[in-house]
């Protein structure tokens, strides 16, 4: 079974329509099988639902609905942010603080794969982004890997 963590840059993008990444971020998540279980940390599925507050209620518990319904929702292990949090809040990678806390969540549960637009995870070895389609073959996704 596959792992991938959904960012906030994609969702966003996939909730926009005049988003210009908006037709790749549809074409991207549609790749998606039963054999990959995606996961939301708490802090993006927050961010995704505020993002929503200019759609009428209906719209919303569609995408409310859809998110729990087809992401594993986590939080982050209270010990452990407790235990990071110096180490968040003083990132020197500028990354902002979801962001951060994004990366906490991968580590805490393990997980090594991103789907996201967001081009400064690639400065995290452990962490495979997944962010287009390979220019050769158009129906397998692109990994940035980090390479030292």
């Amino acid at each position: 079974m596959n792992k991938i963590v959904l960012d906030y840059t994609i969702l966003k993008s996939l909730l926009i329509p005049d988003d210009p990444k908006h037709e790749l971020a549809e074409s991207m998540i549609l790749t998606l099988d039963d054999r990959t279980t995606c996961y939301m940390p708490y802090h993006i599925f927050i961010q995704v639902m505020q993002l929503c507050n200019n759609y009428n209620d209906e719209i919303i518990e569609e995408i409310f609905y859809t998110l729990t319904n087809t992401c594993r929702i986590q939080n982050l292990n209270f010990k452990e942010l407790q235990n990071n949090y110096s180490t968040i809040l003083h990132s020197t990678d500028n990354m902002d603080f979801n962001d951060c806390l994004t990366i906490e969540y991968m580590k805490e549960k393990n997980m090594k794969v991103i789907m996201s637009f967001n081009e400064k995870f690639d400065k995290f070895k452990f962490i495979n982004r997944v962010y287009d389609f390979d220019e050769h073959n158009k129906n397998r996704l692109n990994f940035f890997k980090y390479v030292e």
